[in-house]
């Protein structure tokens, strides 16, 4: 697990992942990978566990129904939809890993006055 957080192949994909869920530009999303707290992984019986968080950040004068199409994007798609588009994405850029995403976090939309346009999700599995 750590060696995945530690790869740059692996957290561009994530981005590149989360970029084509939101159907929003590679620009506008961050991403954050930690290895799961092991008591986490030894409950769920499944070896390698991280968590992985994101943020879409759309720039200032974004409208609305941009904002809300992506928030819509990212509520809709399932885990199995998910799991497809990160596996291709770690496919295409040559990582040599497969993942399985096995829990989706809430995801919420910011303020817009504080921070314009941003859709965050707490780390899935």
């Amino acid at each position: 697990p750590a060696a995945f957080c530690g790869s740059a192949d692996v957290i561009m994909a994530l981005r590149k992942a989360i970029a084509r869920a939101s159907k929003q530009e590679l620009g506008s999303v961050a991403v954050s990978c930690a290895v799961a707290a092991r008591r986490l992984q030894e409950a769920r019986r499944l070896a390698g566990t991280v968590d992985v968080g994101y943020t879409v950040t759309l720039p200032p004068g974004t409208p609305s129904e941009t904002s809300d199409a992506t928030l819509q994007a990212l509520t809709s798609i399932s885990t199995e939809e998910l799991t497809t588009i990160v596996n291709e994405e770690l496919t295409s850029s040559g990582a040599g890993v497969e993942a399985q995403v096995t829990v989706k976090g809430a995801i919420t939309k910011a303020d817009p006055d504080a921070s314009r346009g941003m859709a965050s999700a707490a780390p899935a599995r």
